[in-house]
């Protein structure tokens, strides 16, 4: 009799001490600029994001980092392509996670004053989201408005006046400037309206773990119709004057057990313990 209670008790502290000590709700985290950093507070900062874009002329290596918006796509006339570069610092989560369950990018569809309207398009195209390859992890934001600045990122270099981007301009080559697995997209057309917020959910979050750690060469935004312009989404970056509109990477994961947890659960089983033993003396 007193051997089945004990085991029992025994059975029953295990099992507190591994659902105490292995969290049994996710966390949900937002890093947006603008906002609280999360796990750490204080005002996060560790958005980067920037649009390059083909220009001709004295304009050839524009930076692009401190516009309110980014511009994705081949517009009209078609000789200035877009892509976007982002990146978002999240080492607050270091030592806090055991495992990452989702990840979704959030954007904003923004008015263009260049375009005149939130999305630039004749018939569909696709945003598509990739991963920057670790050659070209090192881009600089830079702070241009349509401004030439050595040590920023172009669509010629990926820092300008140094070095250039691992593949070709524009960082337009698949598998050597970004990682050619599709992370996420979103299809859009001429009814895609200003304001409107897209949300990006990952197919993949295994390499977020490297972000974590600091290991973090950002994203590469880009459309699947490359070809035909015009076909152009514009989208608000972490320097917009909205700051509801900024980019946000909102991550759901299991946080890692708590130690004063795992103690308490396992102090529960000494107790079963001791009271069997002191049940059989008596």
């Amino acid at each position: 009799m007193f051997r089945t209670t004990f085991l029992r008790q025994v059975s029953l502290s295990l099992l507190m001490a591994f659902a105490s000590g292995s969290s049994a709700f996710a966390d949900v985290v937002s890093f947006k600029d603008g906002t609280p950093t999360p796990l750490l507070g204080g005002t996060y900062t560790g958005a980067e994001d920037t649009m390059i874009l083909t220009n001709s002329g004295s304009l050839a290596n524009t930076n692009f980092g401190g516009r309110g918006n980014m511009e994705i796509g081949p517009p009209n006339p078609s000789n200035y392509f877009r892509n976007g570069l982002v990146r978002f610092d999240v080492t607050a989560l270091n030592g806090n996670v055991s495992a990452i369950s989702a990840v979704t990018l959030r954007l904003t569809v923004t008015n263009s004053g260049a375009l005149g309207g939130g999305a630039d398009v004749i018939g569909t195209n696709t945003l598509q989201v990739f991963q920057m390859t670790a050659a070209n992890g090192d881009w600089v934001e830079g702070t241009g408005n349509i401004s030439v600045g050595t040590g920023w990122s172009t669509w010629d270099q990926k820092i300008h006046g140094s070095q250039n981007w691992a593949g070709t301009p524009g960082a337009n080559t698949a598998g050597v400037d970004y990682v050619n697995t599709l992370i996420a997209s979103f299809t859009f057309n001429n009814s895609t309206a200003a304001g409107s917020t897209i949300d990006l959910v990952f197919s993949d979050v295994s390499f977020v773990s490297n972000w974590i750690a600091g290991n973090n060469p950002g994203l590469m935004l880009r459309t699947s119709n490359f070809n035909s312009p015009p076909n152009v989404i514009s989208l608000a970056t972490s320097e917009s004057s909205t700051l509801s509109a900024h980019p946000e990477l909102i991550v759901t994961f299991t946080p890692v057990p708590e130690p004063t947890s795992m103690l308490l659960g396992m102090f529960g089983v000494v107790l079963a313990a001791r009271k069997y033993r002191i049940a059989r003396r008596t």
